[in-house]
């Protein structure tokens, strides 16, 4: 299973510092188990676009979270599982 992680931020080094500081465990950030990192200004459809080529895999085996609304609108459109966390 791959792990990635997609943001429109403006601050990329900021985003990459953000995965270091989160612990999903002790002793292990979200930074350890992220193997790809798409965080650039863009928009969420060419994130997801850009991790499947990488993975090799078909955007229906993808599941994507996210916090915004829209952005889940967005993703679904090309067959990705969209799940929006409030």
């Amino acid at each position: 299973v791959a792990v990635a992680a997609a943001s429109c931020c403006d601050e990329p080094a900021w985003g990459r510092e953000c995965l270091a500081k989160f612990e999903v465990k002790k002793g292990t950030a979200l930074a350890d188990v992220v193997t790809i990192r798409e965080i650039h200004k863009g928009n969420k459809q060419g994130h997801l676009a850009s991790i499947r080529r990488e993975i090799g895999c078909n955007f229906e085996e993808m599941i994507f979270f996210d916090n915004e609304p829209y952005n889940c609108d967005d993703v679904a459109e090309l067959g990705v599982t969209c799940i929006y966390c409030p």
